[in-house]
């Protein structure tokens, strides 16, 4: 017996029926939720955080999810951009 025996042998190289055999993964899915730019008016809004940083004042363009622009838009913060 050899003093090498009892270490790890190393691995064999794969072989193409080998990675064929394995299962084939999909591509992820998930993807940027779409955003829509609207101009803000009458107040600020903050739809990433409240930080001072984050925040969107009247005139400003800001780009919102489906679901951000419904909720400021009920509130009548949110005004479509038209363009000439």
């Amino acid at each position: 017996m050899s003093e090498h025996d009892d270490l790890p042998q190393p691995a064999e190289p794969e072989t193409a029926e080998a990675t064929e055999a394995a299962p084939k993964r999909r591509k992820s899915t998930k993807t940027e939720p779409e955003t829509v730019a609207y101009r803000v008016v009458k107040a600020s809004i903050a739809p990433h955080g409240g930080a001072r940083d984050a925040i969107v004042r009247p005139g400003e363009i800001v780009h919102l999810t489906k679901e951000q622009a419904k909720h400021y838009n009920m509130l009548g913060f949110l005004a479509p951009i038209i363009e000439d």
